[in-house]
């Protein structure tokens, strides 16, 4: 079992942290130093590579939106990745990280289906997983998919089944080479391995 604690404190006018890794079950002293020292040496490489970034993202062009789009999608992966580190570092968490996973599955769905030319209302009707009523005033309504666009309004009990019918229905029927197709692909991967 690995141990960590982290503090943070000010050092001048330098706002530091520090994190302390023991593995608690080891009997073998020189396993207990190489894996905390490997994560230190990570963590260092990962703060260049974030400070880098930082510095591409400040030298940026307003007339470059290729360059843009591409530190976008790097921002997008760093986002997912740490997302990834924390869920494993804070198993606990599990069903929130998969509820939020399932939220944004669904609004990138959305996002895609929207971008492809169609509306919420064709994505219910046509993949006949989510019910649609109209209004009087010819306005279509989406109420249990809106649901699942949210994490304060997703239910306690998700259907599952339907988010991933939902995310398959809309990579099947949108053929797009959309930036948000690779991105809902990615969260997909991640949704079905909470399953």
């Amino acid at each position: 079992m690995t141990v960590f604690f982290v503090t943070g404190f000010v050092i001048d006018d330098e706002p530091m942290l520090l994190m302390a890794v023991r593995l608690a079950d080891s009997t073998e002293g020189i396993q207990t130093t190489r894996i905390p020292l490997a994560l230190f040496r990570e963590l260092n490489n990962n703060r260049q590579r974030i400070l880098s970034l930082e510095e591409t993202v400040l030298s940026l062009e307003a007339g470059d939106p290729a360059r843009q789009q591409e530190v976008l999608e790097d921002l997008n992966s760093l986002d997912e990745l740490l997302e990834r580190i924390g869920s494993r570092l804070f198993p606990a968490n599990q069903d929130d990280a998969r509820r939020q996973v399932a939220v944004k599955a669904m609004c990138l769905a959305l996002e895609y289906w929207t971008a492809s030319g169609f509306t919420k209302a064709d994505l219910a009707e046509q993949s006949g997983l989510w019910n649609v009523y109209m209004e009087r005033d010819g306005y279509f309504r989406t109420q249990t998919l809106d649901k699942y666009l949210a994490e304060e309004s997703l239910p306690q009990k998700p259907r599952w089944q339907h988010i991933h019918q939902t995310v398959q229905y809309v990579l099947a029927t949108c053929t797009e080479p959309l930036p948000v197709r690779r991105k809902l692909e990615d969260v997909f991967v991640r949704l079905r391995s909470y399953s």
